[in-house]
């Protein structure tokens, strides 16, 4: 019987309530159940939010169900958003599936959904543990260009999710001013300061 159906004597539901169902399910790994939930909410007359689509796309990511993923990226009704691309960012660096989450980082631009700080973030951690430098330079110049870390939203970052290698690289290749300004352009966002880091500029110079 459904939440909220008539002689039930229960609230009726919303999309919070669905939603809150749907997470509560991914997160004890029901997935087929949490399935049920969304389709059931459909069948209601209720229409998903961006939220209870990026609670399915984080509940079956963090299962490793890449093919439930699909289903609810590919559905007509969901527009993926930075969120949503970001989740499956994660996905594929911690599966070490870098060049996937380079695919994903690159639709971002084709699909024309916005890059936040942590979208570089990952991608630039990901390359750097793979010694793509080359790559992570141009990314680095990309933020810079943009001014990415100037925008503001989010949570704090810390200097050391950009990772020391992308210091030391720069300041070993003559290009200590380019640190400079990523490094300056993170303290403007008053990230939590990594004393290796600072380290590393000053040696540079």
């Amino acid at each position: 019987m459904r939440v909220g159906e008539e002689g039930s004597g229960g609230a009726v539901p919303n999309v919070i309530t669905y939603t809150t169902m749907i997470r509560v399910y991914c997160a004890k790994r029901i997935l087929n159940k949490a399935l049920t939930i969304f389709r059931t909410m459909v069948e209601d007359g209720m229409v998903p939010n961006r939220f209870t689509y990026n609670t399915m796309v984080q509940g079956f990511c963090d299962a490793g169900r890449m093919e439930l993923v699909k289903e609810v990226v590919e559905m007509d009704s969901f527009k993926p958003d930075t969120c949503t691309f970001n989740t499956l960012m994660t996905t594929h660096c911690r599966e070490g599936r870098i060049e996937d989450a380079m695919k994903v980082f690159d639709q971002m631009v084709e699909l024309h959904v916005r890059r936040d700080y942590a979208s570089y973030i990952m991608v630039i951690h990901a390359l750097c543990e793979n010694g793509e430098f080359g790559h992570v330079e141009k990314l680095v110049d990309e933020l810079l260009e943009k001014e990415v870390l100037k925008k503001r939203g989010g949570c704090t970052l810390l200097i050391a999710a950009y990772n020391l290698a992308v210091f030391v690289y720069l300041c070993k290749n003559g290009k200590a001013k380019k640190a400079r300004m990523l490094f300056g352009q993170l303290l403007d966002r008053r990230s939590k300061v990594d004393a290796l880091a600072f380290k590393t500029l000053i040696h540079g110079h």
